[in-house]
C-alpha cells in the first residue's frame, strides 16, 4: 500500500451524501454506507483502500472498495474472502468489521493500521536480524492462522504486511 501522503489531499468541494458513480472516485467527505471517507490510503490491482470515520462507533476504519471497472469475479472473491476473514480472530490478522454494499458499491470495513508496511520498515534503516525475524515470524503466524481457516493470501509480500 502507498503511504498516501500525496493522495491524502482534502477535497475543497462540499461533501456529497451519496457515493460517486465509480468506487475509485471517492473524495474526502463522501459517504459510503455509514462511513465518511477521509482520504486514500493506498491502491492495488483490484481496488483502493480509504481511511474513513465510523460515526456509530466513533472510530477510524479502513474501507476497501473494488475499482469501478472490476469484474464480477473480483467482486465475488472480495466478498467471499472478507466474510471468511471476519471469522478469523488473531493478533496478526486485520479485523474485519463489516462487509456490505451501499449504493451499488461493495466494500469491506476493517481495522485501520497506519504504521506503514513491513517493506517500508525494512527500508527505513538497517535492523538487527533478531528484530527482522520477529516481524517476519509475526506475519507468518498470521498466515498460519489464515491457512488453518482455509484462507490463502494471494499476494503476500512485505509491501502488503501492515504494521500495527
Amino acid at each position: 500500500m502507498a503511504s498516501g501522503d500525496e493522495l491524502g489531499e482534502t477535497a475543497t468541494s462540499a461533501p456529497s451524501l451519496t457515493p460517486p458513480p465509480r468506487a475509485d472516485a471517492f473524495r474526502a467527505g463522501d459517504v459510503l454506507g455509514r462511513y465518511t471517507i477521509e482520504r486514500v490510503l493506498g491502491a492495488g490491482g483490484m481496488g483502493l483502500v480509504y481511511a474513513a470515520h465510523d460515526p456509530d462507533l466513533d472510530r477510524r476504519v479502513a474501507i476497501k472498495v473494488l475499482r469501478g471497472d472490476a469484474a464480477e469475479e473480483s467482486r465475488v472473491r472480495l466478498l467471499r474472502e472478507a466474510r471468511a476473514m471476519a471469522k478469523l480472530s488473531h493478533p496478526n490478522v486485520i479485523t474485519v468489521y463489516e462487509v456490505g454494499t451501499a449504493s451499488g458499491v461493495d466494500f469491506v470495513a476493517m481495522e485501520l493500521l497506519e504504521n506503514g508496511t513491513l517493506a517500508e520498515w525494512l527500508r527505513a534503516e538497517r535492523r538487527p536480524l533478531a528484530e527482522v525475524l520477529k516481524r517476519f515470524r509475526a506475519a507468518g503466524a498470521g498466515l498460519v492462522a489464515a491457512h488453518a481457516r482455509g484462507l490463502v493470501h494471494r499476494d503476500f509480500k512485505p509491501a502488503n504486511v501492515l504494521l500495527g
